[in-house]
């Protein structure tokens, strides 16, 4: 009892954690951490385990010391400083910081005695460690053998090289090198890497989707609901493919999970949680019939630059997870909660339950909503948006330009959680396709292969089972992703007249006449129709096709839209998401500004403001409740002009964004942008067609090896020191002192002016920006020669006022020269030379009747040699704006502002301001549409014919 009594004070002296260590009882295994009391019973009760006689777990730091310290020996043990070796320090902090040693031959007589009674983690460490300073042959002390396997495995990661090349190149290197310890296949060599615990699970699926072999059911063989086989039988046959807000912890969803889980919210170290998901086609055709549906788990408390299951959830909430923190160097436990998904509209019915196919498909309206089925264009529309107007907006009483009605009903209130559990108590579904219902063959003409349920709420969500869920604000996020693409879709696809993609077409006009209302938009008997005010002519089609043709971007903000214009066809296709985000936020408002009537342009200007608005990377608190009433009006008034064909769910959904950004903040990390670039990444890993889920595992485990490793790997390129796209890092040495307020000592140099020579660039890199001269941008597909800045100027009010103002006067310019002048070597001044327009007057900057601000570079300033005459900047006053040509006046452009692409206002007082972040002017359509029950003028005057469909 003496010597156990020793133990526990040694241990509890040298390894406690919240008053507990781990217990070496054959019982609890080295696996579970306990008090003294209950160490002191189970070591009475079961005998201390033979051989354990080195007390690594408990304190003790080399095998050659005795197991009883005196408290000189343990503060001496205390003062010696971890190992300077990079792959030492990598293993000890994969397994949670057990040591630091570096005696080999302390490893390779741990090994043998400690493997019977330690876990085998422990086990892996020391072969770990082993490796990690064992020379890769005799003589070199530059790489052992694990260094060696981690920079091997840096390069397959990077240059995407196949398992079976990495085992043909250890194979060759093994026979070269005989006596240089390298395994001779890759699978030799992922083993060593996989000691890391860098690893994943296998769950087998039911054939038919009916149940998971996990958990409880790990071990059966068969479907415990169809009996079908676990294995996959012998067969030939071939297989069926079947304030501010600036972050998600200023929204009111995080404060509110707070408030109700205020044990959790103590530790800031516990992670917040966002789960994503989609389905992709893992080859690169799409006729291949095979769809994968990865799981992410996005972590919500780190910043935007920067697959469990549901019992591994509950685990992580009610358990934790012990985890080393290597800031404070202690262990501590680290819970996790889930506070909402992430997914595209599908998506969403499929995690949430609800069914998105039906008239009731908006989730936020829930059952209080009153579809339209439209019987020519045979769907559902989703209009009704006068009813989120306030109760005395007069557009509640206007029955000729909606749909003929009165709206009197209130908006429909926010479903919680509760609610959604009361309406699913008593479903009862069984999940799974039944062997007897798959149906071969091909299909008759008007056949369903699958039933089509009318049931709302198809299931009940699994989230319900943590114990949190109910009470989250916010459970399944809108996609604003999705839903840009779908309304920019709508919008263009309309205006253009599309052939199969308009909204508008002899369906949609028979259901205008249908419904008895906008009568000069019926067809006539024989199916002809005129076009709508929103219809593009010929002449306005090239007008709108060929500015967004011509339109040239910087480097990096989008991809080549160009490329999506047939100017002969007259016809625009292939676009991304992110395309279309551009469109609907920057370009959109440009080319429709002299292709369109007014109203017709105010009403999409405020829709695109709208967007521009919410994805803006900082929400004012305040303004949203603004923003909602204006999307709101919004969307009334599009009702007036567009057919109900044009309201899909995605375009209704529109009113519900303000809201969920009000809960869950930004919608930067609630988006599918990161999920779905991701997915081109899951794709690469795709080697073996025939078993794309495993190529995908195999690819996943070794990116996050090699990305783990890296972080202990110097003099190679990684992904934690890859320079940025724009790379304006400035230079240590060379910027070390201040160009305008440089030391005393530098005064003297500074008085003796520059050096005769001076250097010239064509690009430069600053301010976060990349930009080029005005020569070197000619030929090119992007456009960063534009150059904007604020600038004191005198003024005067007239040519006879004597009373001179000075102020800040926005100068819009174009650069021509980039010149670095040197101060007798000491430090150095970069120069951009601009031609200016004439800002001063109206004849170099105009702003239109929709609130657009033109420049014109026919009339010039600072061209003289007078002392104000400067045509010089300092590149730290630079920004960057693009030019985007007035397709009816070549001489006037309209500039648009670009805020640096890694820039993410966090707070501060850093007052930069950046014109990107500005909605577009708000229109005034109160006096384009005029109060009263008179019909609005819904037809193109200028048109000569009828469309015939």
């Amino acid at each position: 009892m003496e010597g156990l009594h020793k133990f526990l004070d040694f241990a509890f002296a040298n390894k406690c954690v919240e008053g507990k260590i781990i217990c070496p009882c054959p019982k609890c295994k080295f696996n579970k951490w306990q008090t003294r009391e209950v160490v002191l019973e189970h070591l009475i009760i079961k005998p201390f385990p033979k051989g354990y006689t080195f007390w690594l777990l408990h304190g003790e730091t080399s095998c050659e010391q005795t197991t009883i310290e005196t408290p000189l020996m343990s503060q001496q043990n205390e003062d010696k400083s971890p190992t300077n070796d990079p792959i030492c320090d990598m293993v000890n902090d994969a397994f949670g910081n057990f040591v630091y040693n570096n005696d080999v031959e302390d490893y390779e007589n741990l090994i043998p005695e400690s493997s019977q009674i330690m876990p085998d983690d422990i086990v892996e460490y020391f072969e770990l460690m082993k490796d990690g300073q064992q020379s890769l042959y005799d003589g070199c002390d530059k790489y052992s053998k694990l260094s060696f396997l981690i920079k091997l495995y840096h390069i397959k990661c990077l240059c995407k090289i196949s398992d079976k090349a990495m085992s043909m190149i250890l194979e060759l290197l093994a026979d070269v090198f005989v006596h240089a310890k390298i395994p001779h296949t890759f699978y030799e060599a992922k083993k060593i890497i996989n000691k890391l615990g860098l690893n994943y699970s296998k769950i087998d699926v039911c054939p038919y989707d009916c149940m998971l072999y996990f958990g409880e059911d790990k071990d059966r063989e068969t479907c415990k609901k169809c009996n079908t086989s676990r294995w996959k039988p012998k067969s030939k046959k071939k297989k069926t493919n079947d304030g501010m807000l600036r972050h998600p912890r200023d929204s009111e969803a995080w404060k509110n999970f707070d408030l109700k889980h205020p044990q959790f919210a103590l530790d800031p170290r516990n992670v917040r949680l966002g789960l994503a998901t989609d389905g992709f086609n893992p080859f690169a055709h799409m006729n291949v019939s095979h769809s994968i549906w990865k799981v992410v788990l996005i972590n919500s408390n780190i910043h935007t630059w920067m697959c469990m299951k549901d019992k591994e959830l509950k685990e992580l909430w009610y358990n934790g997870l012990r985890t080393f923190d290597s800031y404070n160097n202690e262990v501590f436990n680290m819970h996790a909660a889930l506070l909402w998904t992430i997914s595209d509209f599908p998506g969403l019915g499929t995690l949430s339950g609800w069914n998105v196919h039906t008239g009731l498909a908006c989730p936020r309206c829930n059952f209080d909503f009153t579809s339209n089925h439209l019987r020519n264009s045979k769907k559902f529309c989703f209009m009704g948006h006068r009813r989120f107007l306030n109760q005395r907006h007069k557009f509640r009483l206007v029955r000729s330009r909606f749909k003929g009605n009165v709206e009197n009903r209130n908006p429909p209130l926010a479903i919680t959680g509760m609610d959604v559990l009361q309406q699913v108590e008593n479903l009862n579904v069984v999940f799974g396709k039944q062997p007897e219902e798959e149906v071969r063959g091909k299909r008759k003409q008007g056949e369903r292969h699958t039933k089509v349920t009318t049931m709302q709420w198809r299931k009940k969500s699994i989230f319900f089972e943590l114990p949190y869920w109910v009470n989250n604000l916010l459970h399944h996020n809108l996609d604003v992703m999705h839903i840009e693409k779908n309304v920019c879709d709508n919008v263009i696809f309309t205006l253009l007249n599309d052939s199969t993609k308009s909204k508008d077409n002899l369906s949609a006009r028979k259901d205008l006449q249908e419904w008895g209302i906008r009568p000069d938009l019926w067809p006539e008997q024989n199916g002809k129709y005129l076009p709508a005010i929103y219809t593009l002519t010929k002449e306005n089609k090239d007008i709108f096709l060929r500015t967004l043709k011509n339109i040239t971007v910087p480097d990096g903000y989008s991809s080549n839209i160009s490329r999506c214009i047939d100017l002969n066809q007259r016809k625009l296709g292939g676009l991304k998401s992110h395309d279309s985000h551009v469109l609907m936020e920057q370009l959109l408002p440009l080319a429709i500004r002299k292709a369109l009537p007014k109203q017709v342009c105010s009403v999409l200007i405020d829709l695109c403001s709208f967007f521009r608005q919410l994805c803006n990377k900082v929400l004012q608190v305040d303004e949203l409740d603004q923003l909602q009433s204006r999307v709101v009006i919004t969307l009334c008034h599009m009702e007036m002009l567009f057919p109900p064909s044009f309201f899909t769910v995605m375009v209704h959904l529109i009113v519900h964004l303000v809201e969920d950004a009000k809960l869950g903040g930004l919608v930067q990390y609630r988006w599918m942008y990161p999920i779905v670039r991701y997915l081109g990444k899951l794709k690469s890993y795709v080697r073996n067609r025939a078993q794309p889920e495993g190529s995908i595992a195999e690819g996943y485990m070794a990116e996050e090896a090699l990305t783990f490793c890296s972080r202990y790997l110097d003099g190679i390129e990684t992904i934690f020191n890859r320079l940025g796209r724009v790379n304006d890092e400035p230079d240590i040495v060379s910027h070390s002192q201040s160009t305008l307020f440089p030391p005393i000592d530098d005064l003297k140099f500074l008085a003796m002016g520059p050096i005769d020579c001076a250097k010239r660039y064509s690009a430069y890199n600053v301010n976060g920006f990349k930009f080029r001269t005005l020569e070197r941008d000619q030929g090119l597909k992007t456009q960063n020669s534009g150059i904007f800045g604020t600038f004191g100027t005198r003024s005067y009010a007239s040519s006879s006022d004597n009373q001179m103002q000075f102020g800040g006067v926005p100068y819009y310019g174009k650069l021509l020269d980039i010149i670095e002048i040197n101060y007798q070597g000491r430090f150095s001044v970069t120069l951009f030379k601009c031609m200016w327009a004439n800002t001063t007057t109206s004849r170099g900057i105009v702003k239109d009747d929709l609130g657009f601000t033109l420049v014109s570079f026919a009339h010039l300033i600072h061209t003289g040699d007078d002392e104000d005459d400067e045509p010089y900047i300092q590149v730290s006053e630079a920004q960057t704006v693009y030019y985007v040509e007035d397709e009816l006046d070549k001489n006037w452009s309209i500039p648009v502002h670009v805020k640096p692409r890694d820039l993410y206002d966090m707070g501060g007082e850093d007052g930069d301001t950046f014109h990107e972040c500005l909605p577009f002017e708000q229109q005034n359509l109160e006096i384009l549409f005029p109060d009263g029950e008179g019909n609005i003028p819904l037809t193109r005057s200028n048109f000569n014919c009828y469309f015939i469909y």
